[in-house]
């Protein structure tokens, strides 16, 4: 068996492959590991990916199964259906991933519902479990590794979050948020701060493991924006564009650039807002252009309104001609002389002439484009 040298002077550490066939023989001794053990097993072959092993180790015949006890109980059966689920998702098959998809979300769901959280007959000893529960699950998630798997998890909460809150223009955008059956009736009793505790550990943890996953990144910003906070919001979008971009290098659009967009159209519409609640209305301008349809009524009122963030100094990252026009045009009404020469010196840039080539006039916007961001990216790391 291969083996590499430890640290520790005498001893031997097992290679991956041994060490996980060791793991996934502890969960079958008799008698049955400590709860520690079990849950440390398992999320040893979740982040391993070793679904299989998950699933035929964790069946409900397996005596360290059949001798748990709450907490531990939900930990186990949660690991079992999420690795199911991922098996499925990598077979492909709709049917099994609706329900796994359902027994996740019911499980993760009752932990974050009012019925947990209400004072019961007998005391509190019932809402005491279920917090206990809570945490438990919490911690177990927070150890997730496996990079599908963390996705995955963090999407579940973030689609409990969504329902929660019921507020369409906030929410939180996660590739796998079609998993999840959002449209049950008992998602009602979903408690909407209970669920963002748990999403803000979760997403901080995996961000910790994977610190420039564009995903977890966007999320984060979601959830800041969802509680306007929105100078942390645009300061983790632009992040989370930078990230993508190779910090503004490629292409930055709604068009797929290898296999993704760089900056969707959702992240155009919080962008301005955020610029916008900030006071920062020519940077809300500027980035009103990166939308392929922009909200030229929107832009010209913020041209017109009095704005903290320098104004005419940004007008070297307008590339839309009628921006650029209007602006000319309100400066000479006001009879703003130094604001309308800047402007009348940007609509005599070479390259932004209509008449020029689609490519020519597209390079001119990638580059003032990559020039703003990265300045408003100064601003912030």
């Amino acid at each position: 068996k291969d083996e590499t040298v430890s640290s520790v002077p005498g001893q031997t550490q097992l290679s991956p492959d041994e060490l996980l066939s060791r793991t996934a023989s502890w969960l079958s001794v008799e008698p049955p590991p400590t709860p520690a053990l079990v849950e440390s097993s398992l999320l040893a072959l979740l982040n391993a990916g070793d679904w299989e092993a998950v699933g035929r180790l964790s069946h409900p015949n397996m005596g360290y199964v059949v001798s748990s006890r709450p907490p531990h109980t939900s930990v186990i059966l949660l690991a079992r259906n999420l690795a199911f689920l991922m098996l499925n998702l990598r077979a492909n098959n709709p049917q099994m991933i609706k329900k796994f998809g359902r027994d996740v979300w019911e499980m993760v769901a009752q932990l974050v519902s009012n019925g947990g959280t209400k004072r019961p007959k007998d005391g509190g000893a019932a809402a005491g479990l279920v917090s206990r529960e809570r945490a438990a699950v919490t911690a177990f998630l927070c150890q997730l590794a496996h990079e599908p798997l963390k996705r995955l998890t963090t999407s579940l909460i973030a689609s409990l979050f969504n329902v929660a809150r019921d507020d369409p223009n906030t929410d939180i955008l996660s590739p796998d948020s079609a998993v999840w059956p959002t449209g049950l009736a008992t998602n009602q009793a979903i408690q909407e701060r209970t669920v963002e505790d748990m999403l803000t550990q979760v997403i901080t943890s995996a961000i910790a493991k994977s610190p420039k996953d564009p995903t977890l990144l966007r999320m984060l910003a979601d959830i800041q924006f969802a509680n306007s906070r929105y100078s942390s919001a645009l300061s983790l979008y632009v992040e989370t564009t930078a990230v993508k971009s190779d910090f503004f290098q490629l292409e930055l659009g709604s068009s797929l650039t290898l296999g993704m967009a760089t900056l969707e159209e959702s992240v155009v519409g919080r962008l301005v807002t955020c610029a916008r609640e900030l006071g920062r209305l020519t940077q809300a301008v500027v980035l009103s252009q990166f939308s392929q349809e922009p909200n030229y009524a929107q832009a010209f009122k913020f041209l017109e309104d009095r704005s903290l963030d320098g104004s005419d100094s940004l007008y070297g990252c307008i590339w839309d001609m009628a921006v650029l026009e209007f602006a000319m045009s309100l400066h000479t009404k006001r009879g703003e002389v130094a604001r309308r020469r800047e402007a009348l010196h940007c609509i005599w840039q070479l390259e932004l002439n209509t008449n020029n080539d689609e490519e020519i006039i597209k390079e001119a916007a990638n580059v003032r484009k990559a020039m703003f961001l990265r300045s408003l990216a100064m601003q912030f790391f």
